[in-house]
Parts: C-alpha cells; sequence; structure tokens
C-alpha cells in the first residue's frame, strides 16, 4: 500500500493532469523506459571458416521478445530469435537486438560491429615438388592437391621456350633442354585469400655415345700441318667443331681439324659435336705436345759470315747450305743453287751454334724432318742513318732519340723495340732537332738534355704518358755543352761551367762553378762501382785538341785526375757501355774514321781490343740490353749487335718451317 501510494504520488506529482501511471489496474497510465540494452563486445571479428565469438545479450526489462538483424545479411545473417550469427563472405555489417514494449515498458535495441576476415586456404600443393624427364618422353601429371574455395587455378612456366603449360590444365609440353618452375596460383575470392605452389621440372637431352680418338695422345715438331686423328662416336645430327685449348702452341681449323703447331708445349685438341633436339653436346679429346727440333734459333748477319745459335735441339741435325761467295754488299744478288752439305750431325747440347761464311739461304735435316730453306735477308731499320742520335735501354726497351739524318735533316724523331730488330715511331716528337743528347733515367723516368743544332743547347725534357715536357734548365752559355746522368739518386747537369745537382729535374742547385777538369766540351760520362767519371772531350777554345784522362768525383763537387793518359786515343764524343763488369768504350769521334774498341775493369787502365769487324765507328750510338752491345750507326741502314764489342752482326727475323722427308 505504501508503495502504491509511493508511486500514485510520483505519478501524481508528476501529471497535473491527475492521470495515473498506464498498468493493468490503470490502463490510462504512461510506460517507463527499459534499462539500457547492450552487447558484451561493441563489436567482434574473426576469419571466415572460424566459429564466431559469443557476445551476450545484457539489460533491459519487462517481458518484451528479442529479435535480431543483419544490416548486410550477404556477409553474415542473423537468426531473428537466437541471434547466432552464420557467415557468408567476408566483409562487415551490423547487428542490431530490439526488445520488444510490454504493458509497463517501452521497447528498446542495442547493436554491435561484425567484421569478417578472409581465410587462408588449405595447403596447396603438387604430389612431386621435382621430376625429371629427358626431352622426347611423355610428359609427367603432376596432379594438384588442396586448396579452398572455387577459384580456377592458373598454371605459368618460368621459361616457356623451354617447357610451355597449358594455363587452365597444367598440361606440359618439351620444347628443350633445362630446368624450369612450374608454378599454380589459386586467386583470392570473397571467403579466402589467394595461394600458389610450385615444382621444378628438369629436361634432359640424351648424352651421345663418347667421341673416341684413335689415340690419346701424339707429338709433333712445330710448323708440320697435321690432319685431323679419326674419332669414333657420337649421336644425333649435330655439327662437328674442332678447337685447341692453347691455340697460341698450335692452332686448329675449327671445321677440318687440320692442326698446325707453332710453339713448344701442350694443349687439348677438341673435337665437339653440337647438341641437336634430342641429344647433348658431346666432346672427345687428345693431348697434343708440339716440340721444337730447334729452339730459339738465333741468326746473326754479318759482313762477310752469318752466325747461328740456338737454346736446345731435340734430334741431331744436318746442317745444309746453298749458296757461297756472298757478303752484305752484294747479298740481294746471291742465288740459290746447289744442294751442299756444310756441317753434319751437329747433335746436342755439345754444339749450340755455328758460323758459316757468307750463305744466304740454308736449311736444317734430320732423319725424319727437314725444313725449308730459309733465306737470310738484312732487316734494315725503320729510320734513315743518321748522326748524333741518342741511344737507351730502359726496363726491357730501347729507345733512339733525334740526331741528324743521312739526307741532312735533322730530326725531332723518337723510335722504339723490343728486340732490336722490330722499331716503331713514338707517337711523342721531340721539341728541339739536337744531336748527341744525353739520356737517363731516375726513378724508372727518362730524362733528356743537352745537345747540339747549331750551337749547344741545355734544354732538359722528361717524358711523360702525354709526351715531353720541358723543365726548367740552369743558364748555361751556348759555347759550352752540358751533359746529363743518374747518379746516387739525383741527376747531375754537368759542363765546364759548372755542376748542378737535382732530385726533380726542375729544382736546380750549383754544386760548384769551376769543376777541376777545366773547359771542355763533348766529353763523356759514366757509371762504374759507384763512382761517377768523365772521360777525354775537346778543348773548348780549340776544337780540334782532344783529351784523353779521366776524372772522377763521388759528389760532384771534387773532380780527381785518375790518369792523364788512360791507353786510348784522344776522343770527343765516345761512348762507354758496361757489359758483363766489363767497361767497353768504342764509336768516338778522333779527328778521323776510327774502328778501335777499348776495354777497361777499372775505369782507369784501358786496352785495345781490337778493331770492330763492320770498320768505322766514329759518331755512333752504343747502349746495352739484356742480349749484349747494340749500336747504330751514320754510315750503316742496319741494327748491329755484339756480345764482344769487335763482331758485329745484324739481327735478322726468321721461322723455319719443317716438313716430312
Amino acid at each position: 500500500m505504501i508503495i502504491a501510494c509511493c508511486i500514485g504520488l510520483v505519478a501524481c506529482g508528476g501529471n497535473s493532469s491527475g492521470t495515473g501511471v498506464q498498468g493493468p489496474n490503470n490502463p490510462d497510465a504512461v510506460k517507463q523506459a527499459q534499462p539500457q540494452l547492450f552487447f558484451s563486445q561493441s563489436n567482434i571479428t574473426f576469419n571466415y571458416g572460424q566459429t564466431p565469438p559469443s557476445n551476450t545479450l545484457l539489460g533491459g526489462a519487462g517481458e518484451g521478445s528479442v529479435s535480431y538483424s543483419s544490416s548486410d545479411t550477404s556477409v553474415a545473417a542473423v537468426n531473428r530469435v537466437t541471434g547466432r550469427l552464420e557467415p557468408r563472405k567476408s566483409g562487415q555489417t551490423t547487428i542490431t537486438a530490439i526488445k520488444a514494449a510490454d504493458a509497463n515498458n517501452l521497447s528498446t535495441q542495442a547493436s554491435y560491429s561484425v567484421k569478417v576476415y578472409l581465410a587462408q586456404q588449405a595447403p596447396l600443393y603438387f604430389e612431386q615438388a621435382a621430376i625429371e624427364q629427358f626431352i622426347d618422353d611423355t610428359p609427367f601429371n603432376n596432379s594438384l592437391h588442396g586448396g579452398s574455395g572455387q577459384a580456377q587455378t592458373v598454371f605459368s612456366s618460368s621459361a616457356p621456350d623451354l617447357v610451355s603449360i597449358d594455363s587452365a590444365s597444367g598440361a606440359l609440353t618439351y620444347l628443350d633442354d633445362g630446368t624450369v618452375t612450374i608454378t599454380a596460383y589459386r586467386p583470392a575470392n570473397e571467403r579466402y585469400t589467394d595461394i600458389s605452389s610450385h615444382y621444378s621440372v628438369t629436361v634432359q637431352k640424351h648424352p651421345q655415345l663418347p667421341l673416341v680418338f684413335t689415340e690419346p695422345a701424339i707429338s709433333a715438331p712445330i710448323s708440320i700441318a697435321l690432319e685431323a686423328l679419326t674419332f669414333s662416336g657420337g649421336s644425333g645430327n649435330g655439327a662437328i667443331s674442332f678447337a685447341s685449348s692453347q691455340p697460341n702452341i698450335a692452332r686448329i681449323n675449327t671445321d677440318t681439324g687440320t692442326i698446325l703447331p707453332l710453339h713448344n708445349g701442350t694443349t687439348d685438341i677438341q673435337v665437339i659435336k653440337a647438341e641437336d633436339d634430342y641429344y647433348a653436346e658431346a666432346q672427345g679429346q687428345y693431348t697434343l705436345t708440339v716440340f721444337d727440333i730447334i729452339s730459339d734459333l738465333t741468326v746473326m748477319l754479318g759482313p762477310n759470315s752469318t752466325r747461328l745459335s740456338w737454346t736446345d735441339q731435340l734430334q741431331p741435325f744436318d746442317l745444309v747450305r746453298s749458296t757461297y761467295d756472298c757478303n752484305l754488299n752484294i747479298i740481294v744478288n746471291c742465288g740459290s743453287y746447289a744442294r751442299i752439305p756444310f756441317y753434319s750431325t751437329i747433335d746436342s747440347p755439345y754444339n749450340n751454334s755455328v758460323t758459316i761464311d757468307s750463305p744466304v739461304y740454308f736449311s736444317f735435316e734430320t732423319d725424319q724432318y727437314q725444313s725449308d730453306s730459309l733465306h737470310i735477308v738484312p732487316q734494315e731499320q725503320p729510320f734513315l742513318p743518321r748522326t748524333g742520335n741518342t741511344l737507351l735501354s730502359q726496363d726491357g726497351k730501347l729507345w733512339s732519340f733525334s740526331g741528324k739524318n743521312s739526307d741532312g735533316d735533322n730530326t725531332v724523331s723518337v723510335w722504339t723495340s723490343i728486340s732490336g730488330t722490330d722499331w716503331i715511331e713514338s707517337e711523342f716528337t721531340l721539341s728541339q732537332s739536337n744531336r748527341y743528347q744525353s739520356a737517363t733515367t731516375l726513378n724508372g723516368e727518362i730524362y733528356l738534355a743537352g745537345g747540339k743544332t747549331t750551337e749547344y743547347t741545355h734544354t732538359i725534357s722528361h717524358l711523360t704518358d702525354s709526351g715531353w715536357v720541358n723543365l726548367t734548365e740552369p743558364a748555361i752559355d751556348a759555347s759550352v755543352s752540358s751533359h746529363l746522368i743518374s747518379y746516387d739518386n739525383t741527376l747531375w747537369l754537368i759542363s765546364s761551367a759548372g755542376v748542378w745537382q737535382s732530385y726533380n729535374a726542375s729544382d736546380w742547385t750549383l754544386v760548384t762553378d769551376s769543376p777541376a777538369f777545366g773547359a771542355r766540351n763533348d766529353f763523356s760520362l759514366f757509371v762504374y762501382q759507384d763512382v761517377l767519371y768523365l772521360l777525354g772531350g775537346r778543348n773548348q777554345d780549340n776544337p780540334n785538341s782532344l783529351y784523353s784522362d779521366v776524372w772522377s768525383t763521388t759528389d760532384g763537387i771534387n773532380w780527381q785526375l785518375v790518369t792523364n793518359s788512360a791507353g786510348f786515343p784522344a776522343q770527343a764524343m765516345a761512348n762507354i757501355v758496361t757489359w758483363q763488369d766489363t767497361l767497353y768504350l768504342l764509336g768516338g769521334d778522333a779527328n778521323g774514321p776510327n774502328a778501335d774498341v777499348y776495354t777497361s775493369n777499372n775505369a782507369v787502365s784501358w786496352s785495345k781490343l781490337g778493331s770492330a769487324n763492320i770498320g768505322d765507328l766514329s759518331q755512333a750510338a752504343v747502349t746495352v740490353d739484356a742480349s749484349g752491345l747494340l749500336m747504330t750507326t751514320p754510315r750503316s741502314t742496319f741494327i748491329w749487335r755484339s756480345s764482344n764489342g769487335l763482331t758485329w752482326r745484324t739481327p735478322i727475323n726468321t721461322w723455319v718451317q719443317w716438313q716430312t722427308r
């Protein structure tokens, strides 16, 4: 009673018309709002195929029924009575619950969000992870298993030029040998993510029958052509070709297999039968050993004789000559006459050189082979004979600088050679056409200085990668000759007007302006046993007055007269070179022809060795390389070599061609 009264009071207090609360006993009374209706989770997420998480409906009051609905039934439907979800695809929808009104309560509702994600497909896999077949086999049907959903599977090949594939069925076609990857791809749909799987296919061609030569190894002398060895084996229709593993030792005709041995050594001769549609490439080989009956033949032609030398021989041989009564002056008129045995049974190692009196044609003969007749023709240097050129040997390379040509013109040309036989003109010419220049090296760099045109010059030039560069030079009068030399890791420019030193050829220091050797020009400088020497020259005031003295120094300042009469005639511009620890003096200007050669083992006492076999050496240019002395003279078109300073011969390029007897 009290409660009802209170209610009535409240209702009365809240309704001025005096109407009571709507209810069974009071139909005209007003319904009240239900307590808030809500779900335990405001949103839920899950993958398609999973059981949706539960979401409890809470709140509300009264007897009104509850009904459920989905805003997008294509994503997820909901049981109207139970609220149970039925996912249908990926997407998002809103689930709403409505609690109906009853006699005392107004209706109310609540909602929550549902998001359905794509599910992963079941694993997709092929029956075999890798297959290998020959190119003419029926392609293996590699069954595909797994996956989910109804999406169409697409097949592809990583190299369709080798193995093509039907994109719908996965059927293979073999086109060439190789290994490819086959991929099966099942795309995503409304319920599942995409997925792929792959396997490898290796397609092979059949191996050919082995290619086998009749001999596993043979040997042959240089220059005798060989026919291809017979071989057996192989399969299919592939083309045949041949190859040499060392073509510098034996060159081979790739089509016929004919071989030309070139140099001592061993090479593998290969036959290759190319692949065809069904067979892989095949190879066979044998070993060819090439030998030289005579190794490193050197021919040196002298004025009246020719010297042949070699380092080794594999068989005894006879030397046969074809001419006689020939010398250098009439060599072009010498003919090939009857075969004349000259030396018989030359048997290494007891003999490795012979000297022949002026032959122009000769040949070698062994029991099995004979050489073609060798025609000895002197090889002229490519530049004109010249006076006052300078020769230099540096790091296995020979240089010839400037000079005055036999046609009377001074030249600025520079020539280089490795052998001394074949010369190449350098692209870098000199800035001045001097004669009698000094050439030296310091730290591997080449420097030129001094020389003479109509008067003495003192230009210092340095060879760089881009050409010759003129450097700072000391001020020296044009009536005085200057000479450049490298000594004690220093460049020295020496004249009667003073001695300068430099470590870079640009910055020069005057160490003395009054050297003790006095006023002279055209002297010679050389270094021997760590001492710097000055030799000979001409009187500065009386050019026809020549010297035969020798001076020495170790510091460039203090010069000592070591002998006033060294044992050689007074001369200027002499060449002094060292060969096998012996000093050689030759080619000086003694106011007349000068063919004499002098030697010394101490730079003080000089002895006459004899006269050169080619006559006057005055104003020659001389240097030394690993083979001995090398010289040019203004009276000859040849390059001359000597191992003793007296016997000079010009080197001949020759090639011994052999044939079977």
